[in-house]
């Protein structure tokens, strides 16, 4: 779509209608696309949506990674203060700022990660780092293996074991 003829208008409202369709996939797509479509207007439509909700979580979590790929900067304290929500949205949230590929989305989730009292969410974000591909999320994994608790160690040498970062792990062992 982003490389067809239409007006940008006439595509816009056609995936806007896409967002509406009963099935979630559909959905998610309609939110995918509308990443390619850089502007105020559609940074909106998908903040407007994040903050209506879905009933599939994995929908907004469409428009965290959609809106992080848009305006990283800008969308970074929006999404990060999902994580205060708890369950699903929560779990979206710190998957979207992993693989965000701005330095601050590490920081926020390592700054959520020392102040997170709910294992699931912490166990969360240590596999969200894990698929992070700056240096800086690894670094925090290997701080986590070798001075955090001890399940929080075993849950950071498992995201270490299935990340791009798994050749660390044999520095550690040694």
């Amino acid at each position: 779509l982003a490389g067809c003829s239409l007006p940008r208008a006439e595509i816009l409202r056609a995936l806007v209608g896409l967002t509406g369709d009963a099935l979630a996939p559909v959905r998610s797509d309609a939110f995918l696309a509308l990443s390619q479509f850089p502007g105020t207007d559609t940074e909106l439509i998908l903040r407007t949506k994040a903050l209506a909700g879905d009933n599939s979580a994995e929908v907004v979590g469409q428009c965290f990674t959609s809106l992080l790929a848009l305006a990283p900067k800008e969308s970074l304290p929006f999404v990060s203060g999902f994580l205060a929500r708890r369950g699903d949205l929560a779990m979206e949230a710190a998957s979207a700022l992993g693989s965000c590929p701005e330095p601050g989305a590490i920081e926020l989730l390592e700054q959520h990660y020392a102040s997170e009292s709910d294992a699931e969410l912490r166990r969360a974000i240590l596999l969200s780092l894990a698929g992070s591909r700056l240096e800086q999320a690894c670094d925090f994994l290997v701080a986590v293996v070798r001075n955090g608790r001890e399940r929080d160690a075993v849950h950071a040498r498992d995201a270490l074991k299935s990340s791009r970062f798994r050749e660390v792990l044999e520095s550690i062992d040694s």
